[in-house]
């Protein structure tokens, strides 16, 4: 699991409305969670934005819980 999934999942969220508030798409978000995509830096602080997680962490997304 990585952060952005912990994140997410703790904030009861589905990929659906993640995406819709980063602002990209929900298989974009299911690739980054998976570790099969890296996000540009803007998608990245848009879904760090998303699940509530402090801005310096974008960068931690994907690195495993």
């Amino acid at each position: 699991m990585t952060n952005l999934e912990l994140a997410r999942r703790r904030k009861r969220m589905t990929l659906r409305q993640v995406a819709n508030d980063a602002g990209c798409s929900h298989a974009m978000v299911s690739l980054v969670e998976r570790g099969q995509r890296v996000p540009s830096e803007t998608t990245a602080r848009g879904l760090a934005r998303a699940v509530g997680l402090p801005s310096p962490q974008w960068k931690t997304l994907q690195k495993p819980c």
